[in-house]
């Protein structure tokens, strides 16, 4: 629902938007969509015939580097973002569903991608932020920390199914951070229309 999109951006304001499964009717809107995010990076991907998605970086501030996509297996756009804080490695996420809706080791070998992208990126701080299909506790989520040194905003209220009252749900959208940044605040933004609800997050340089 593009309106209902926009609504959410507008009222989430804030400086960088990272969008993961955008379908083909917000993709053909996306000016309007992101109107005040001028600098934005995208991958795209066929989820079936005739039905593509993309991953999206959006930024008020400027992506000074588009990090690459590789064809390891893993949706992730990546890029650098020079914010107040200074340079930012922001990825969009999105990692395949669990066995037994798909096959076995995927999640497993998509974190492992993700480090390695993580690892040939600059040294800058880190987000990762989309839809990992996991919690933070299940082993995903214990093996992004573990080899990503990555520390997961907390999942509640839940993000997954938006049908389901907030408290019932499960959060499987997460915002990861490096340890060099600090979380100030993490909230559900408005709906959307996705079967998912947004997550917003605001960080700062760790003390």
């Amino acid at each position: 629902n593009v309106e209902a999109m926009r609504r959410s951006i507008v009222a989430a304001d804030a400086d960088i938007l990272v969008l993961v499964e955008v379908g083909d009717a917000p993709a053909a809107q996306l000016d309007t969509l992101l109107a005040g995010y001028p600098h934005r990076t995208a991958i795209r991907r066929m989820r079936g015939p005739g039905d593509h998605a993309q991953s999206i970086v959006a930024s008020r501030y400027p992506i000074v580097q588009r990090l690459p996509d590789r064809p390891d297996g893993l949706s992730a756009a990546g890029a650098v973002v020079e914010t107040p804080i200074g340079p930012i490695n922001v990825f969009a996420v999105h990692l395949t569903r669990p066995w037994p809706y798909q096959y076995q080791w995927g999640q497993i070998t998509q974190v492992m991608a993700l480090t390695q992208r993580r690892l040939a990126a600059p040294a800058n701080p880190v987000i990762a932020a989309g839809d990992f299909n996991s919690v933070s506790t299940a082993r995903i989520g214990k093996q992004i920390q573990a080899d990503m040194n990555l520390i997961p905003a907390p999942g509640w209220p839940g993000t997954w199914p938006s049908q389901a009252p907030a408290f019932a749900g499960i959060t499987i959208d997460q915002v990861y951070r490096s340890p060099d940044l600090a979380l100030i605040t993490r909230r559900l933004g408005l709906p959307t229309g996705s079967d998912h609800r947004p997550v917003v997050t605001e960080f700062t340089r760790a003390g």
